[in-house]
């Protein structure tokens, strides 16, 4: 895991589903004696505060299928919000486009974990002052470009649009 190849890390797991065990085996296993802590979900109105307590947001979901590479998963979303710079797997081209257009993190060159822990330190190497620049960019990003309130208006004139159509 990469954790254990980026020195001063630890790795925080929030949630439930099918790695929930995996997760809490891997807390007690004693190579990751804490620096790996799975967490109960949380309530989103307590995410932000979650994610923006981290360096780095990982979203390496292997691009197995249409949907995980191409669309933009709740944690990609909420990571922006926070303004947490991500570090993103391979092979997930609308993220990736996202990620390198708005400086939002490193794209992984493989899943790999030594491939991660180098696009990790990548992120955490910078100096503190960029880093905190980059997170109130990210943040104001997020706010400006992909809020809901931004989004709900062409959203709507779309629904309308399919609606009208005809079959």
């Amino acid at each position: 895991m990469a954790v254990l190849s980026t020195p001063a890390t630890a790795m925080v797991v929030i949630g439930f589903g099918r790695g929930w065990e995996a997760s809490l085996a891997r807390d007690r296993e004693p190579r990751f004696a804490g620096r790996h802590f799975t967490l109960p979900a949380r309530h989103p109105d307590e995410l932000p505060a979650w994610i923006a307590s981290a360096d780095v947001a990982l979203v390496t979901l292997p691009p197995l299928s249409y949907n995980q590479r191409y669309t933009t998963p709740n944690k990609f979303l909420e990571a922006m919000t926070a303004g947490t710079p991500i570090v993103l797997g391979p092979d997930l081209p609308t993220m990736a486009a996202m990620l390198e257009r708005d400086d939002l993190g490193q794209v992984s060159r493989s899943m790999e974990p030594a491939d991660i822990a180098m696009a990790i330190q990548a992120i955490l190497d910078a100096p503190a002052d960029e880093r905190d620049a980059r997170r109130e960019r990210i943040a104001e990003l997020a706010h400006r470009r992909y809020s809901w309130p931004v989004a709900a208006a062409p959203y709507a004139r779309l629904v309308a649009v399919l609606v009208a159509a005809p079959n």
